[in-house]
């Protein structure tokens, strides 16, 4: 990302709605360019995703849609955080992991990584979107904050705590990308038998 396409990716990421700008009456919505995007990437992979193919799947021209979102990179940041599942889904089983019978960090972890899983099996093109230096959405902070938080006691530093969400998330990253190359190497879902490789974190 140039520092154009930073800046703006965190205002449509983390700022106040924007005021409407001058022209006809906005009739679009930052959720809803964003789902439409998600959409294209399931089907077809984020290649086929562009600010063209976007705007004709909601029936409005190119520049219409560069009123709301600058460019690609701007668009795939707001897909990131539409398809990423909402981190509050996984408090109840935090919640019951760490209530369990010797229940800790490990088995927090492990319903964090398998919740992980699941949102990459779910859209495989967030292997490709989720890497590089990049700004992340409120949604993909709070899966980091949920990894932290399990770890928190078992003595870490700050540093070496983030380095072991690194680690248990590239290893779940590799898994699913294992599993995408079987699979086809297609963008789209994987289908719902393939859940073999992550009995690794059970």
């Amino acid at each position: 990302m140039t520092s154009e396409q930073w800046s703006a990716a965190v205002r449509l990421l983390w700022g106040p709605p924007a005021k409407p700008a001058r022209g006809p009456k906005r009739g679009l919505t930052l959720e809803g360019i964003a789902l439409a995007g998600v959409g294209i990437a399931d089907a077809e992979g984020l290649g086929g995703v562009s600010m063209q193919r976007v705007a004709a799947e909601l029936a409005v021209t190119k520049m219409a849609l560069y009123r709301y979102v600058p460019g690609k990179a701007e668009l795939v940041a707001l897909m990131v955080e539409a398809a990423l599942p909402d981190p509050a889904g996984l408090d109840a089983g935090l919640a019951a992991a760490a209530a369990s019978a010797g229940g800790g960090w490990r088995e927090q972890l492990g319903v964090w990584a398998r919740g992980l899983y699941e949102g990459f099996r779910a859209h495989p093109w967030l292997l490709e979107a989720t890497v590089g230096a990049r700004v992340m959405g409120p949604r993909e902070l709070g899966w980091m904050e949920r990894a932290l938080a399990a770890l928190d006691g078992c003595g870490l530093s700050g540093a070496e705590a983030m380095d072991s969400v690194v680690l248990v998330a590239g290893h779940v990253r590799g898994i699913a990308e294992q599993e995408r190359a079987m699979a086809g190497g297609g963008g789209g879902v994987v289908g719902p038998g393939a859940k073999g490789p992550m009995r690794s974190l059970s």
